[in-house]
């Protein structure tokens, strides 16, 4: 919004008089005189064009006394999409007698484009009766001057034509010269109201006026005669009969019945069966219809061809991954075997008695022996076929294309963001680029719809609890304007999974390949402290397993990492033979077959004994994956700010109240206790867990991309009672950042991270609701034994004040028997079906219109 700056009595110093033709639009001038107080109220139009952005300010001259009216933020900064005529007023105290007012846009333009000026001439009364004179004035002719008291009034409109532009404008001048009222004219704040809700803005507003007046174009129905509702009314019933039409010559064709020229308010309910669910996880991409049962899964990865032959050949790693190659690498993983080791040994299994350990030598001796025996010379797999030079394949023919092929390999997603690295093929646009040519060839060959259909088709995306704003909006720009989706529902997967799962309230505990994240849902929100992010996963037990494998002598010593066959191997063994069962104990003998392109099949013999259930256990204790000096833990980071976002986190800091920002600072303190048992002790030893606040906690200032920010009760929570209070504003930030370096550097294991994500819940009985119902989806814990094992831990480890209030303590792995990877896929498909998120839907046009604004306007999370 632009806003007009109370001119100051001299003008700037020599102002730049460079080219430009954006002149004045309109001037108007009236003036007033009440109890010996003459005042001249000037108002003035600026047409919305492209020269606007060279707009500097505006010169008024009043009898040759020189004004500069400044514009916050500048016409070159500001969104004024939809816009072609901004008004704006400006009043001033004034002798009696004839007055000329001028007005100007700066920069003026060239000597030789004509007069830059337009003038009005008029009379200033010397009674208190208006009197005007000025054909350029609104006329409000010989009425009487009101007797009320001075009151100041916030007029509030919104955005619409210059016509009623012009309307508020000529309220506003009544108000002032015949209401004596002083007078702010704004513009209405949709996403200020939407943060706060119409009564507390409203009593925020009162802090700055004695009156607040909305002022809202007539509806069009409401000025209708009934002859023309009559002609409306059969409108409507003849574009029925052609939807009925149009029903039995689609039959049997995939595309809606709903004609795309009927607007978006008048179009019938919404047909799930065109509503395209997308899921995209780190290595499998889960994507369907709302009707369908299950979803399409895929290796979420593209093969690129070579554009240059001879041109090096890149492949993004599967399960290798930054800070594993650390000479305290080594070392800290058999910290985290030790680790393991003890608390399996500790834990008697259900007959009574303790386990017996057994060492890797004990089966590394039988294991050096085994050779593999062939059951077929050809494996009757082959490389995917590339002599068409496509330019691109997708999922598990990606996988299996040769590497002596000349194709680049990609995952466009890493750790649940996208995999923007500095690499080939890592930029923002190629890795956009590569979503939108794997969603839309499955979309295409496996969901059997033409892309060109797409516009008769809605999409709901899920996104991770902890996302990065810029990512989301990218991908959002992508499916409406790329992929030509007709609309658009952006929502969290832990919401998603309590309404797939059916839970009113859970501790949504999602696994996944490559990160674990977590989050207190209730209600169908979730609760920003509660959420976290771990960056490990499934793809880490897997590496463990193999290097556990290892010790105990893997009869297939050529197995490689770097290898993605491999890979794909060790995720199948990793399925088929680790467990979370402590009652299976000693050594055993298994079997696996072995099927790569172009080989034989192979069998091979192998035994083991703890490896199956150590792997696991590294969930539990992180320091098993050797992973240093990476960021193993992410909270919700501070928004950076969006020039398409005007009424952005900053914007509300900036406008909010220091008795409302009190006020929310005291209640951010009662509801959040320091953390007891078993998190304590490991906020203690690993740098403590701490979650940043609501966006009014963020500071006025800048910061790196990331950067987080924590609340009282969370710097409390670390810092002890009363700890924080004693210290200054800068002594405090420092040492939250100390903090906050040593926390993102290690990582809780998951039952203490699920115990200080229910601890982060605003208040007992949330907490309560959460211990009764901890829900786990996602791939990485389906091991037998899993659930057992986690609810055994939460229970040990969980306050003993919550021991008493908590009737029964439940970890729900398979919800309805549904397998845990879909269940968030899912929710989307039910939230789909829900009346409440028909006010969700962004569409194609308003995108194109308001930008990242309606992320804010129609998210149901805070965006």
């Amino acid at each position: 919004m632009i806003s007009s700056a109370h001119p100051g009595r001299d003008p700037a110093d020599p102002l730049h008089l460079g080219g430009t033709i954006c002149l004045l639009a309109d001037l108007k001038a009236h003036a007033t005189a009440k109890g010996g107080r003459h005042e001249l109220h000037v108002s003035w139009a600026v047409n919305v064009d492209g020269s606007s952005k060279h707009l500097t300010g505006t010169r008024i001259l009043v009898d040759g006394g020189p004004r500069l009216c400044s514009y916050t933020p500048s016409f070159a900064d500001a969104n004024l999409t939809g816009l072609t005529q901004l008004w704006f007023n400006y009043s001033v105290d004034i002798r009696p007698g004839m007055c000329v007012v001028a007005a100007a846009n700066l920069p003026l333009p060239p000597a030789a484009s004509g007069p830059a000026d337009k003038f009005v001439k008029l009379a200033v009364p010397e009674d208190k009766v208006y009197r005007p004179h000025s054909s350029a004035s609104v006329n409000f002719s010989k009425l009487p001057v009101s007797s009320q008291p001075h009151v100041s009034v916030l007029l509030v409109y919104p955005a619409g034509c210059p016509a009623f532009q012009k309307t508020v404008v000529a309220l506003a001048e009544f108000l002032q010269g015949h209401g004596g009222c002083s007078l702010a004219v704004d513009l209405w704040q949709q996403g200020k109201i939407a943060e706060l809700g119409p009564m507390r803005w409203l009593a925020s507003q009162a802090e700055a006026a004695d009156r607040v007046l909305v002022v809202c174009p007539k509806r069009r129905a409401d000025t209708m005669t009934q002859a023309e509702r009559e002609q409306e009314n059969g409108k409507e019933r003849e574009k029925e009969r052609e939807k009925e039409k149009d029903k039995e010559q689609q039959r049997g064709v995939k595309r809606p019945i709903v004609p795309a020229s009927i607007p978006e308010s008048l179009q019938e309910q919404i047909q799930t069966n065109f509503v395209v669910v997308i899921h995209p996880g780190s290595r499998t991409l889960r994507i369907g219809r709302a009707t369908d049962t299950l979803p399409v899964s895929v290796p979420h990865v593209i093969a690129r061809r070579h554009k240059q032959s001879g041109q090096p050949r890149h492949e993004d790693p599967w399960l290798l991954r930054e800070g594993l190659n650390k000479p305290e690498s080594n070392e800290q993983r058999q910290n985290g075997l030790k680790m393991v080791e003890q608390a399996i040994w500790s834990k008697k299994m259900s007959s009574g008695v303790r386990r017996t350990p057994v060492s890797a030598e004990q089966a590394r001796s039988y294991n050096r022996q085994v050779r593999p025996a062939v059951l077929d010379s050809s494996s009757r797999l082959k490389w995917t076929n590339t002599t068409q030079q496509p330019q691109y394949l997708v999922g598990d023919e990606a996988v299996y294309v040769s590497p002596s092929d000349c194709y680049d390999i990609h995952w466009p997603v890493v750790r649940g963001h996208l995999n923007v690295h500095p690499g080939p093929g890592g930029s923002l646009t190629a890795v956009l680029a590569d979503l939108e040519a794997i969603w839309g060839h499955v979309i295409n060959k496996q969901l059997e719809i033409p892309l060109r259909d797409l516009k008769y088709y809605r999409c709901i995306l899920l996104v991770p609890d902890i996302y990065n704003r810029q990512h989301i909006k990218e991908m959002v720009n992508m499916l409406l304007l790329n992929m030509g989706f007709s609309a658009i529902v952006v929502h969290q997967e832990s919401v998603c999974a309590t309404f797939g799962s059916g839970l009113s309230s859970a501790c949504v505990v999602d696994v996944g390949d490559q990160k674990t994240s977590l989050c207190c849902v209730e209600d169908g929100v979730s609760h920003r402290n509660s959420r976290l992010c771990l960056s490990y996963g499934g793809a880490d037990v897997t590496r463990t397993f193999l290097w556990l494998l290892q010790r105990a002598g893997f009869p297939y010593r050529e197995c490689q990492l770097a290898n993605r066959l491999d890979c794909q191997l060790l995720q199948q063994l990793k399925e088929l033979f680790c467990h979370l069962n402590q009652d299976i104990s000693g050594l055993q003998d298994h079997e696996f077959r072995m099927r790569f392109p172009e080989a034989p099949a192979l069998l091979y013999q192998i035994r083991l004994g703890d490896e199956k259930l150590q792997a696991p256990m590294g969930l539990f204790y992180p320091t098993t994956f050797g992973i240093v000096g990476q960021k193993m833990t992410s909270l919700p980071y501070r928004s950076q700010g969006n020039s398409e976002d005007p009424h952005d986190e900053h914007y509300l800091l900036g406008t909010q109240s220091k008795q409302d920002q009190s006020s929310k600072c005291s209640a951010d303190r009662k509801p959040l206790s320091r953390p007891t048992g078993g998190v304590d002790s490991e906020l203690t030893g690993q740098g403590g867990s701490v979650e940043p606040s609501e966006p009014h906690r963020l500071s006025g200032g800048g910061g790196s991309q990331g950067e987080m920010e924590l609340g009282p009760a969370q710097a409390e929570c670390l810092m002890g009672p009363g700890e924080a209070e004693d210290q200054q504003p800068s002594a405090l930030l420092s040492r939250k950042s100390a903090i906050m370096g040593q926390f993102e550097s290690k990582a809780l294991g998951l039952d203490k991270a699920i115990l200080h994500s229910i601890d982060c819940c605003a208040s007992d009985e949330t907490k309560r609701k959460m211990y009764s119902s901890i829900l786990v989806v996602g791939g990485g814990l389906m091991f037998h034994g899993a659930q057992e094992f986690l609810l055994h831990r939460i229970i040990n480890k969980m306050p003993p004040s919550f021991r008493r209030l908590v009737d029964n303590v439940e970890v729900i792995t398979r919800p309805k028997d549904m397998d845990p990877w879909l269940i968030s896929w899912k929710g989307g498909a039910v939230l789909a079906c829900l009346d409440t998120s028909q006010e969700m839907w962004i569409h194609q046009r308003e995108w194109q219109r308001f930008g990242v604004r309606m992320l804010r306007e129609r998210a149901a999370f805070v965006w």
